[in-house]
């Protein structure tokens, strides 16, 4: 790898120096992204390795929905918000394109799932801890970050030393639950109504990143099924569901639930 060697007297690297002798590489001193060896050579990190290879996806077609989500109704009156639940639904819909398309997920798919684990009420709480529009749990953290590198560099720079940031399976267990509590905690919200909606929809990013993830997964395991209605199954009801190509009762219904295609 090539790297970039600074000449100074004392004995730790001073970014006055860095910027002077190696003024392209500043910027990533400075951000803490340079891996350092010895007093004075720094190194640029190695490239993030890619996701795994998934179908291409068609995210043109309109996401606008109309479906009669009775507990947003009863949330957005509750609160006094001024926003029907049809308007309330549909308008993120731009950015889910955007991070379906980032992610190379099926944006209606995306939408259909962040719909039917929270209807869009960014206040919506679990039994288990899950957070976020996507309602991801610590076990789907684990998930997430063990089959979606961009994911696992994000947070894994985040809560531990960089160099260890190589890969998820080769961090002890105390490691890797510093990142699923870092990835967790960055879906958490606070605020109003409005102001968390739009703490939620910031996060887009990363529920089509955990998407993505787990469509890794089921192409690894089950490579011979539908891609997208496996990762959707797995994300719901665990990679158990799915035995011998059929699935089971709870994927079922929840694939009914979705109706994304």
């Amino acid at each position: 790898m090539f790297a970039c060697h600074v000449w100074q007297e004392s004995p730790s690297l001073l970014a006055d120096e860095v910027s002077r002798q190696c003024p392209d590489w500043y910027v990533m001193f400075r951000a803490g992204e340079l891996t350092i060896q010895g007093p004075f050579e720094i190194h640029a990190p190695e490239p993030v390795e890619t996701a795994c290879t998934l179908p291409q996806v068609d995210n043109s077609a309109p996401l606008s929905t109309n479906i009669d989500y009775q507990f947003l109704a009863g949330r957005l009156s509750w609160w006094g918000i001024d926003v029907s639940p049809l308007d309330w639904q549909n308008r993120w819909d731009e950015q889910i394109r955007g991070a379906a398309d980032a992610a190379g997920v099926p944006a209606r798919l995306l939408k259909a799932m962040l719909a039917n684990e929270s209807q869009f009420w960014p206040l919506w709480t679990g039994d288990k801890g899950e957070q976020g529009w996507m309602q991801l749990t610590w076990d789907g953290a684990d998930t997430a970050l063990r089959h979606d590198p961009e994911l696992f560099q994000k947070y894994c720079t985040l809560a531990i030393f960089l160099p260890y940031c190589t890969g998820y399976d080769l961090l002890t267990a105390y490691q890797q639950t510093l990142i699923k509590d870092a990835l967790v905690a960055d879906l958490a919200v606070n605020g109003t109504p409005l102001q968390v909606a739009d703490q939620a929809a910031d996060d887009l990013w990363i529920d089509a990143h955990v998407l993505r993830a787990y469509a890794c997964q089921a192409v690894e395991l089950y490579p011979d099924q539908d891609v997208w209605q496996s990762a959707a199954v797995i994300y719901n009801a665990g990679s158990a569901c799915i035995s011998g190509g059929v699935v089971c009762s709870q994927g079922q219904k929840y694939l009914q639930e979705i109706a994304w295609k």
